[in-house]
C-alpha cells in the first residue's frame, strides 16, 4: 500500500491545474503504541492496527488514500481539498475515532494519535518535501502533548 500512496502522490505533484485545489498529506503516528506490543503481545497489537485501518478508512473519500508506512505510522492523501480547513477538519474526526477503545479478545484498550500535515502546494511540490515536511509536523505535534495535530506551516509558532 506505500507504493500505491507514493504514486497518487506522485500523481498529485504532477497535476499543474492546482490553482484553486490543495492536497494533503496527514502523517499519523499512534501514541504509545509500544506499550500495547509490550504489554498485551503482538497479537493484540496487530489486532489494534488493523481495526484503526479499519477507521481511518471510513474517514476518506475515493480518490483519496489510507496507507500504512510500517509499524504504528499511517498516511492519510486527500487529493482534493478546498481548503486547508478541510484537513483539519479530517484529522479532528480522525482523532475522535482514535479515541475510542478498542475491545481485543478480553482487552479494552486506548489508543490515541499524533497527527502532522502538510499541505500541496503550499508546504512543497515534491513527495518527499510533502511527507517529511507532514513527518516533522507530526514529531511536533508529539513533542507538544500527543493526541493533537500540527500544521507544517505552524511548526515555527510550536519549536
Amino acid at each position: 500500500s506505500t507504493d500505491i500512496l507514493i504514486d497518487r502522490l506522485e500523481q498529485l505533484v504532477k497535476r499543474r491545474d492546482y490553482k484553486n485545489k490543495h492536497g494533503a498529506v496527514l502523517f499519523i503516528d499512534l501514541d504509545n503504541f509500544k506499550n500495547i506490543n509490550d504489554t498485551k503481545g503482538h497479537h493484540i497489537g496487530d489486532e489494534v492496527l488493523i481495526e484503526i485501518a479499519n477507521r481511518l478508512s471510513t474517514l476518506v473519500r475515493k480518490g483519496d488514500t489510507v496507507a500504512r508506512l510500517g509499524g504504528d505510522e499511517f498516511i492519510l492523501l486527500l487529493e482534493e481539498i478546498i481548503s486547508p480547513k478541510d484537513a483539519s477538519f479530517v484529522a479532528e474526526k480522525a482523532l475522535y475515532l482514535l479515541r475510542k477503545p478498542i475491545f481485543s479478545h478480553e482487552h479494552k484498550l486506548n489508543v490515541s494519535a499524533s497527527i502532522g500535515i502538510s499541505i500541496f502546494p503550499n508546504d512543497g511540490n515534491t513527495t518527499e518535501l510533502l511527507l517529511s515536511h507532514a513527518d516533522k509536523a507530526m514529531y511536533s505535534a508529539k513533542k507538544h502533548g500527543k493526541d493533537r495535530y500540527i500544521f507544517y506551516k505552524d511548526i515555527k509558532s510550536h519549536p
